[in-house]
């Protein structure tokens, strides 16, 4: 089973969007078994927030099933543990890889990287604009699941 971590700022937005999106897709697509899908934050913050109403109801509009769940910050031993580490900007990128083991730094990816046109998801705390990262990062899984996908061709065809 792989380990895939979002990670945004203060874990209540960006990231655990991402993680109920994917975890729906999985579920659709039938790989839901095949990973351990959950979020963090580089700062702590927001430690023990549950997601944030604005995307609450973002992901409620577009049928995106969520949990109750408390904001965290990523520690260590889940770097260590982790496949891919995903983050929505260049700021959260930077602020893991300050304190992260260098042999960890191949892992992290922005989200946005898997789709053709890349970039970083604007926070929506502060922007203020909950569809528009809902749409990017709904993008950003569609693309990430395709790549989870070639990786598995490309294990069974060795």
């Amino acid at each position: 089973m792989k380990n895939i971590v979002f990670v945004c700022e203060g874990n209540i937005c960006r990231s655990p969007s991402a993680e109920f999106i994917l975890k729906s897709m999985l579920k659709r697509c039938r790989m839901d078994n095949d990973f351990n899908i959950f979020s963090r934050g580089v700062s702590s913050e927001e430690e023990g927030n549950d997601t944030y109403y604005l995307a609450k109801n973002e992901l409620a509009t577009h049928g995106i099933p969520f949990t109750k769940r408390s904001a965290k910050k990523i520690s260590l031993e889940e770097i260590e543990l982790a496949d891919y580490i995903i983050c929505m900007d260049e700021i959260n990128k930077l602020m893991l890889e300050r304190f992260m083991p260098d042999e960890h730094k191949e892992k992290i990816h922005l989200l946005l990287d898997y789709t053709p046109s890349k970039g970083v998801i604007p926070d929506p705390y502060y922007t203020r604009d909950f569809t528009q990262a809902f749409d990017e990062i709904y993008k950003g899984c569609l693309g990430l699941i395709s790549h989870l996908k070639e990786q598995a061709k490309e294990k069974e065809s060795r």
